[in-house]
């Protein structure tokens, strides 16, 4: 049995790592090997949403994964600028139907957040302190500042909205 699809293609299967499933097809064992597997971007990214919107970044020690979208409205002012934050264990794909809906009214910028989809993990891995909240605040923080991206709204979903709060009280 495999891991199932990451749009359309099959992931390894999980008896060759080690884990099993139990009867009602729940994946059980040792699972800490999917986190150190990373996604390849040729790969699985080769057909993500909004791949041509996407660029990489690195700053903090991490190499980012971003997706910009500029403002579609014309206008003689520069638009306002909204940042996205998925919630854990999601990616940038989190946002592929809303971004459409903001695009009118603002610059978009999504991340994918450290040691998630395209964005690597730190070089420490796993147990780094930049994985925790505060330590991922100041890793957003350090990179939204070397992009001069200041976003008049921000937008999370779950540990993204915990994460924006981090970084409001930081």
């Amino acid at each position: 049995a495999g891991l199932g699809a990451v749009h359309g293609r099959d992931l390894p299967a999980f008896a060759a790592c080690g884990c099993t499933r139990d009867v009602a097809g729940r994946a059980t064992g040792d699972r800490t090997h999917l986190m150190q597997r990373r996604l390849d971007w040729d790969r699985e990214g080769a057909d993500w949403p909004h791949r041509a919107h996407s660029a990489f970044i690195a700053c903090d020690g991490l190499r980012w994964h971003v997706q910009r979208f500029a403002c579609t409205t014309p206008s003689s002012l520069p638009a306002p600028r909204c940042l996205l934050i998925h919630g854990t264990g999601a990616s940038t794909h989190s946002w592929r139907d809303v971004v459409p809906l903001l695009q009118p009214h603002f610059d978009v910028l999504a991340i994918d957040l450290p040691g998630h989809a395209y964005t690597s993990l730190p070089g420490d891995g796993i147990g780094s302190a930049q994985l925790s909240l505060p330590g991922m605040a100041q890793a957003l923080s350090a990179m939204l500042a070397q992009q001069n991206f200041k976003p008049a709204l921000a937008v999370g979903h779950s540990a993204g909205a915990a994460l924006l709060l981090r970084l409001a009280i930081d």
